[in-house]
């Protein structure tokens, strides 16, 4: 009879062509074509497919097929430009000093603005209020940045300058167990 859906024809099981014969367990067969199925199913060795294990191996069939047809061949990538070397360690450091020292906001030009008053109440304090915005994101986050980088340079500089100058020796940490066995004694005299 050749092959068969649980002893019948591939197409009188079909739920797409409305069957009242169809089943739950082997509906995922018809997402693909009869001869997609009927290959797999011989590739597979299965001559009718009569239980979910079988549905199951078939679909997992198709799909790692599937997969493999639509894996393009990748293309040989061009080579890429070696990217600029960083500067030297140290030498963004007088630039980020000098950022910082005219960001600071005691600088008379970096300074909160003070209101004015025109003799119209609410055009002031909608003028202040845009005063007060501007400087905020014009002067006072800059000056946060810039406090941000500098410290976080002082702090690396700081920290290559003294492990450069770090003269000893790690201690060798032993065997946990041992460790273990010595503490948990120790526990258990004083228990």
């Amino acid at each position: 009879m050749g092959f068969t859906v649980d002893g019948r024809r591939f197409n009188y099981r079909d739920p797409k062509h409305g069957s009242k014969h169809s089943y739950k367990y082997t509906n995922p067969l018809y997402d693909y074509k009869k001869k997609e199925v009927k290959k797999a199913a011989e590739e597979l060795d299965i001559g009718n497919v009569n239980s979910k294990k079988e549905v199951r191996q078939i679909v997992r069939f198709l799909e790692n097929r599937n997969k493999e047809e639509e894996e393009p061949t990748p293309a040989p990538q061009a080579a890429t430009p070696d990217p600029e070397p960083l500067p030297p360690r140290g030498s963004t450091f007088t630039e980020d000093t000098q950022r910082y020292k005219d960001t600071r906001l005691q600088r008379p030009e970096n300074q909160a603005p003070r209101m004015s008053y025109t003799g119209d109440a609410n055009k002031d304090a909608i003028r202040h209020g845009e005063d007060l915005n501007a400087h905020y994101i014009n002067k006072f986050i800059p000056s946060l940045e810039s406090e941000a980088r500098l410290t976080g340079q002082e702090i690396a500089e700081s920290g290559r300058f003294n492990l450069d100058r770090f003269i000893g020796k790690i201690p060798e940490l032993g065997d946990p167990k041992d460790l273990f066995t010595y503490y948990s004694d120790k526990v258990k005299e004083n228990a």
